[in-house]
This record gives structure tokens, sequence and C-alpha cells, in this order.
């Protein structure tokens, strides 16, 4: 579970998944806080889709993607009131989990 930085309360958090073609399913996409907010979207293969929370407590901010094999790909960006947080656009392949602290 890599720690990716910080993110600030009450900011836009936003990530965007865009998925490989050559996929073998659909990517499930999360995104949670700790303060109970979520939001998940399913991704197919060749296609882009985003979550966005806005976290209202300090703690724990998660970005997770759940792929149906460890061989699927894609590109993971997540943003911050929609700029690039530095260090968080990666190409990936398998299931992971991004975490960031809220402040």
């Amino acid at each position: 579970m890599p720690y990716k930085g910080n993110v600030s309360k009450n900011s836009t958090i936003t990530a965007e998944l865009s998925c490989s073609s050559s996929n073998s399913g659909s990517a499930l996409l999360f995104i949670t806080s700790s303060d109970g907010n979520g939001d998940s979207k399913a991704v197919a293969p060749g296609g882009a889709d985003s979550v966005s929370i806005t976290p209202t407590e300090s703690g724990i901010l998660n970005v997770i993607v759940d792929f149906g094999s460890n061989t699927d790909s894609g590109v993971l960006t997540v943003k911050e009131n929609g700029s690039n947080i530095p260090g968080s656009t990666e190409n990936i392949q398998g299931d992971l989990r991004w975490s960031y602290s809220v402040n």
C-alpha cells in the first residue's frame, strides 16, 4: 500500500483510470476516506472513467483499483482540485491501493 502524499480537507480528490483495451474484463475503481465517504465505478477494457470525493475530516484517503486479472493494466491519475498530485500518475498493472494523508 504505497503512501503517495498529503491532500487537504475539503478539497475535491479525483481518481481517473484509463484501462488497456486488451484487459480481460472491467476494472473496479474506488476512492474512500476516513470520514465514511466514497465513490466507485466499473471501467471497461479500453475505457476511462473517474471517481471523486471531498474528505471533510483528517485521516486516510485510499484509491483502490481491482482488475479482473493481475496482467490487466492501465493508467491511474489522482488529482486535487483539478491539478495532478505530484507522483500520482502511473502506468499500473494488477490490483493496487494508494494511500494519502488528509490534513
